[in-house]
């Protein structure tokens, strides 16, 4: 196990150099279709990210797609129809979409997320999108949130919280084990976040927990990891994250 994520980790320097060579951005949009969104998408413009762009529209029209987009996230309420048609333009253009709603239609989207209604959708987003744009121990780019959820069908983003890497790894496994049926688990990302003031490293003696939780994806051809510094979380609090995906999971979560 050890050798395996010594490879993962060459593999990500090698890929972080390719993508600060390449001057390449993240490329993604946040859109809430409908007029009684706006509570979502506010919450969405006080994270102030970079190089991520949060819309609110009420018709398909004011939607454009651009060259540099690579991932789209489109949440609504009670707007499916709205939401279905921005969809089907991004996705036919070639942007990995996401929806966040209701009544989606799976033909417009690359992958749909479930066990999950709109009210939750600025913490999803969060969680979802915070390892690609917060500074990260372990690289963890745009590209590779394309690859775990391009044409995947369903997502679900997990989130646990904890004093140690112990806890919240125990804690994710409760979580998925009583939320989801492991076996319809095609993919999964598992992202480990801290304060910066909490000085956080990951050490070789508190590998264990996390490796144990890896362990159980073994059938998984890929497991994407990172560890990322979040200003907005306190003391010494960490916050395990992992982002699943597969083609069944709406009749598992």
């Amino acid at each position: 196990m050890f050798d395996k994520i010594q490879g993962y980790l060459e593999k990500k320097i090698e890929e972080t150099k390719r993508e600060l060579e390449d001057e390449i951005q993240p490329g993604i949009k946040v859109i809430g279709a409908g007029e009684s969104i706006a509570d979502v998408i506010k919450k969405m413009w006080s994270y102030k990210w970079r190089h991520v762009s949060v819309e609110w529209v009420s018709e398909a029209e004011e939607c454009f797609t651009a060259d540099s987009d690579k991932v789209v996230i489109i949440v609504t309420r009670d707007c499916p129809g709205l939401a279905n048609t921005i969809a089907r333009t991004y996705h036919d253009a070639g942007v990995v979409t996401l929806g966040i709603l209701h009544d989606a239609d799976p033909d417009c989207f690359d992958s749909v997320i479930v066990g999950t209604d709109y009210t939750e959708a600025p913490i999803v987003i969060r969680d979802l999108l915070n390892p690609v744009v917060k500074e990260s121990h372990i690289f963890y780019g745009v590209n590779d949130l394309r690859a775990l959820l391009s044409n995947s069908g369903y997502f679900s983003v997990k989130t646990t919280y904890g004093r140690s890497v112990a806890d919240v790894s125990a804690e994710m496994w409760h979580v998925l084990k009583s939320e989801t049926e492991i076996t319809k688990i095609e993919d999964i990302s598992i992202h480990l976040s801290s304060s910066r003031n909490r000085n956080f490293s990951l050490k070789m003696s508190e590998m264990p927990p996390l490796l144990d939780l890896f362990s159980r994806f073994n059938r998984l051809s890929n497991i994407d990891w990172t560890v990322y510094s979040d200003d907005t979380m306190s003391g010494k609090e960490l916050r395990l994250t992992c982002i699943i995906t597969g083609k069944e999971l709406q009749n598992t979560v």
